[in-house]
């Protein structure tokens, strides 16, 4: 299999360099999955440099390794999501310019009042989203305000870090001739899912249970409407078929155990396929948990309408388990041949794929295998070594050296 290529830049990386970092935004599992494992490679692969990372709340400060030229800085008052927006825009580029920073490393939309070099990494594509993912019109209006805003932090830093050239050809959609300062950079899975996909033993030695694994959160975007669809034909086809497991934030369900709120439609469809007693609503797991969902699950599943890089596939690939994907977004780019694909809207096609998995244990063996290869493409020490060449690209001039 051949390794995924990067972006061919040239540029050194052996001159010490100061990189304040935004973390402000980084409140949600999968952002702070991303910025501490790109803070911490990078720290790692350049010692010299110093990485000033500003931060919110704790959970990005907490994950943060413990190395001498990380720096952390509290954005006490940044709580709320206004809050937030008005720091990075203003005390962020003050607190960058007082630390006389080479350059930033900051997330969407950018620091739009900063003259200091950029990267602006965009890692999530919910602004380049298209219907049926933003249903109805105040959420169309919102993506509209996104993309908006994405093109003009687009055109504002020196660059773009995309996580897919899926999320890429999305978002050069909304800057128009100006197309050329965007690059693809891949994430991987966590050190810490790698540490505890290390103590398992492969698939085919191991005594899976019966259970379809789905991880994400309960979004319109996840599509689990189909997801259910197709479980239910599954049951249908296959009456001993085996369970499955939803693991993901699903505030709707919080909302209804506490009486605060009506009952998720998801429910009523689950009861309608017949199949209400057969999934399992586990919400947020912590990465333990998950490891142990990962490494006992008969395969994993996902139906997601777009993603620009899915961080749970790379997950469970480092485990060595068998997948079945959407056939669409950034899915084929992320995982070659070695998945099953389906068709994400079509109930049928998915409940398909489902059977062969439940029922052919050479097919789940095999495809765990062709998983377990894809995932070694993918590591936080390449990725943020492609990171060092950008920002090292844009930096202002220095002249020591490390």
């Amino acid at each position: 299999m051949e390794e995924i290529p990067g972006p061919r830049m040239g540029a050194s990386t052996s001159r010490p360099r100061r990189i304040c970092v935004d973390g402000v935004s980084t409140v949600l599992a999968g952002g702070v999955t991303y910025m501490s494992c790109l803070v911490n490679a990078l720290a790692r692969a350049a010692p010299c440099w110093t990485f000033d990372v500003v931060v919110s709340t704790g959970p990005l400060a907490d994950k943060l390794d413990r190395l001498p030229n990380i720096r952390l800085h509290r954005a006490a008052w940044a709580r709320g999501g206004a809050a937030r927006f008005v720091y990075r825009q203003t005390a962020l580029v003050a607190l960058a310019d007082r630390l006389r920073a080479d350059a930033l490393l900051v997330q969407f939309p950018g620091l739009l009042l900063a003259d200091r070099p950029q990267v602006m990494i965009a890692m999530n594509s919910h602004y380049v989203m298209e219907p049926p993912v933003a249903p109805d019109a105040r959420s169309r209006f919102y993506r509209r305000v996104q993309r908006f805003l994405f093109s003009v932090g687009y055109r504002h830093c020196q660059r773009t870090v995309f996580v897919s050239e899926q999320m890429a050809q999305l978002g050069r959609r909304f800057v128009g001739r100006d197309r050329t300062r965007g690059v693809v950079i891949y994430e991987a899975a966590s050190p810490v899912m790698h540490r505890l996909a290390a103590s398992v033993p492969p698939y085919a030695e191991r005594k899976v249970e019966p259970y379809l694994l789905a991880v994400g959160t309960v979004a319109s975007h996840k599509n689990y409407a189909v997801m259910v669809r197709a479980y239910g034909e599954l049951a249908r086809r296959l009456p001993d078929c085996p369970r499955l497991k939803i693991a993901g934030y699903f505030g709707a369900l919080d909302a209804f155990r506490r009486g605060a709120g009506p009952r998720p439609a998801l429910l009523d469809l689950a009861e309608r396929e017949g199949v209400a007693d057969r999934i399992d609503f586990l919400g947020s797991v912590s990465d333990e948990e998950l490891g142990a969902l990962f490494s006992r699950c008969l395969a994993f599943v996902s139906t997601s309408l777009l993603e620009a890089f899915n961080l749970t596939v790379v997950e469970a690939m480092a485990f060595g388990v068998p997948l079945l994907v959407p056939d669409t977004s950034a899915y084929p780019e992320q995982c070659g041949d070695s998945v099953l694909y389906a068709d994400p809207s079509d109930p049928k096609s998915v409940a398909e794929q489902m059977y062969r998995l439940a029922t052919d244990r050479d097919l789940r063996e095999e495809y765990a295998r062709r998983a377990s290869e894809r995932g070694r493409l993918y590591s936080w020490e390449r990725s943020a070594e492609q990171y060092l060449r950008v920002l090292e690209d844009i930096a202002r001039p220095r002249a020591s050296s490390c």
